[in-house]
């Protein structure tokens, strides 16, 4: 991994994510409702992937954006947020954005304590 990559990349953006949510008094060896989010240039793309990942034991919504053509999927999972696990969601859900034209947003979560 290039230091740029690790300086910038979506690995570090989940570990920030973490920090943040430990920061605010959230206890990370609990359960978290997890919201994951994805971006699409159509319906069809957010549909494919609401069925991939709906697939993969996640709750599912799509939303159209602001009456447009574009459409957002959220997926959503109580887990614990464990930085490995987090990283390889990341790392899944990028590809299967990617594959279907669309971006993986990243995720967030309440403070749980």
């Amino acid at each position: 991994m290039s230091f740029l990559k690790s300086l910038f990349g979506r690995a570090d953006k989940d570990e920030l994510v973490l920090k943040a949510l430990k920061k605010n008094g959230s206890d990370l060896s609990k359960p978290h409702k997890i919201d994951f989010w994805f971006d699409f240039p159509t319906e069809e793309a957010a549909r494919a992937v609401a069925q991939e990942v709906s697939e993969r034991g996640f709750e599912v919504e799509l939303h159209r954006n602001n009456g447009g053509e574009d459409y957002s999927c959220k997926a959503v999972k109580n887990m614990v947020p464990h930085l490995s696990a987090m990283q390889g969601l990341t790392r899944q859900f990028e590809s299967i954005a990617e594959k279907h034209g669309g971006v993986y947003d990243g995720w967030g979560a309440e403070v749980e304590t």
